[in-house]
């Protein structure tokens, strides 16, 4: 396995276990939600366990200018009781350059503090990340710029990454992830 592609499914199981409790107490209970905050996440388009149907190949060619060849779903994990459901697509570009796309939803309020500043310490003390936040971009943001990802945390339940192994040639990636990030959350 490539050192990107196990950088991503190192990160995709790291981030898969979040869900169950809040971080942080272990006996907190869950953050019980809003009717008009079920009502907006279940009238919502954001499904993680496709996170091809979340970002189309059609969409992501739209917002970075760049032609997308193929997208093919990678690791889907349904979500179970008390844990995230997440997936990953795949993108292709014409001219050569490859996408990744994380989509992540618990059931549970656990975008905490607590579980941001874990995500952090993960990738600066297990892949040798640079973090540089990205401000006014969800709840919390963060880019990589050595490993071509950016992180953001949105909507208390969800999380969404990007990483390019091998950038298209064209638009600078940090431009492209952060301009299909915003299209992403809105």
């Amino acid at each position: 396995m490539s050192k990107p592609v196990w950088m991503f499914t190192a990160t995709a199981l790291l981030l898969s276990g979040c869900g169950g409790a809040p971080a942080g107490g272990g006996n907190a209970a869950a953050p019980e939600a809003t009717p008009a905050a079920s009502t907006a996440a279940a009238a919502s388009d954001f499904d993680a366990t496709n996170a091809c149907a979340i970002l189309p190949a059609d969409k992501v060619t739209a917002v970075t200018g760049l032609k997308v060849d193929s997208a093919n779903l990678g690791t889907v994990v349904e979500p179970g009781e008390g844990t995230a459901g997440f997936s990953t697509c795949n993108y292709s570009f014409a001219g050569g350059g490859t996408l990744a796309f994380f989509a992540r939803q618990s059931p549970v309020d656990d975008n905490t503090p607590e579980a941001i500043a874990r995500t952090r310490k993960e990738l600066t003390d297990n892949m040798g990340a640079t973090i540089v936040d990205v401000p006014g971009l969800g709840t919390a943001a963060f880019s990589a710029e050595q490993m071509h990802q950016l992180h953001v945390f949105f909507a208390g339940n969800r999380y969404i990454y990007f990483m390019s192994p091998a950038p298209p040639a064209g638009k600078p990636i940090g431009e492209a992830e952060l301009a299909l990030a915003k299209a992403v959350i809105g």
